[in-house]
């Protein structure tokens, strides 16, 4: 169960969706026709290339009819919150529908040629799709947790921290929407900003403990207007951060996590923005 509970990315966009359907769509379409498992080839009257065509495009709409399903339930896909349990069984479901589609798709094409139930529907779905989805699914996984978990200790090993006659005294001042909505604080003393809707929350470490504002801002907004001081970056669609506060790197299949100087949380680093943060850490550092 502790390995099921480790983070999985997911990317829960429709462009995503649209890429994943297609490429599953094509590889059992290809499968379907060049291996012509469980004797798919006898009942294919109107040519294995259309039986092949034909359930490699039902998978497509399988997983497109499970995307648009899965847009009805936004929070149970949160990023931060996503495991390689939940991947496994939302693959499982998945499969599941596409299952069904098939077994329709069978009767609808082949009902005076072929007998065909559900369950045999079920055996083949789990053999060509969800078997070596899940092997592939925990390959990658590994092969993810493994890399990350390789640099974030080699970031570690590399990072000097910043003494305390280094620390910048330069003044910072960020603007809400909101009339008189302003914020002046020493660069230093910012450690990150986090989106929260059409808000953001912005964190101060203060010698009384961490402050806390929220401003009505676009983290986009707030990213423009942190762009002409150095040390800001934004690593996550949710996070802006100090890199001049990270006090230590960690990995994980989604990316890094990053320990802030005085914040209890972690902070995340998405995969389509290690690279950079890697760069950029080194240079702040």
């Amino acid at each position: 169960m502790n390995y099921l509970a480790q983070l999985y990315p997911i990317e829960f966009t429709w462009k995503a969706s649209l890429k994943t359907a297609l490429v599953f769509g094509v590889f059992i379409a290809a499968f379907l026709f060049v291996f012509r498992p469980f004797g798919s080839h006898m009942m294919a009257e109107r040519g294995v290339l259309l039986n092949a065509a034909a359930f490699g495009g039902i998978t497509s709409i399988g997983i497109l009819i499970c995307s648009a399903l899965a847009r009805l339930v936004p929070y149970w896909f949160e990023e931060a919150k996503w495991t390689l349990g939940k991947e496994l069984l939302w693959g499982a479901f998945n499969f599941l529908v596409i299952t069904v589609l098939n077994y329709l798709l069978v009767r609808f094409m082949y009902l005076d040629h072929v007998e065909f139930s559900l369950w045999s529907s079920l055996l083949v779905t789990l053999v060509v799709g969800f078997f070596p989805f899940s092997v592939i699914l925990l390959f990658n996984h590994s092969r993810m947790l493994r890399k990350s978990l390789l640099e974030a200790e080699q970031l570690n090993v590399g990072m000097h921290h910043r003494s305390s006659s280094d620390v910048e005294a330069e003044q910072i001042v960020i603007k809400g929407e909101n009339e008189g909505e302003a914020l002046e604080v020493e660069m230093h003393r910012l450690i990150c900003l986090r989106s929260a809707g059409n808000y953001t929350e912005i964190f101060i470490d203060r010698q009384s403990g961490i402050e806390k504002h929220v401003f009505r801002l676009a983290l986009a907004d707030a990213e423009r207007q942190l762009r002409t001081y150095d040390g800001f970056m934004r690593t996550h669609r949710s996070c802006i951060l100090n890199l001049k506060r990270v006090a230590r790197v960690e990995g994980n299949a989604q990316g890094y996590r990053v320990q802030v100087n005085a914040f209890d949380e972690m902070l995340p680093v998405s995969r389509a923005q290690a690279s950079r943060f890697k760069d950029r850490i080194k240079a702040v550092a």
